[in-house]
């Protein structure tokens, strides 16, 4: 957790630094407990093709549709 906030109240010149750290603890977390970077790719690639497995489902309207907004 710390190093998810150092990202949050990182600089922007600094923001490239921040979030590579967080992503070698989360690897190294991952790595720690089995979870290979197939398997998240894999979950991902998963919920893209179905969309029920996704947090939210929306619809995106069609650019020739004549519907209000």
């Amino acid at each position: 957790m710390e190093e998810f906030w150092e990202v949050v109240v990182a600089p922007q010149d600094n923001q490239v630094s921040e979030c590579s750290d967080l992503l070698v603890h989360l690897i190294m977390y991952l790595n720690g407990n089995g979870i290979s970077i197939e398997d998240i790719f894999n979950e991902l690639h998963a919920r893209r093709w179905a969309p029920k497995l996704s947090v939210e489902n929306t619809k995106i309207p069609d650019e020739k549709s004549n519907e209000i907004i």
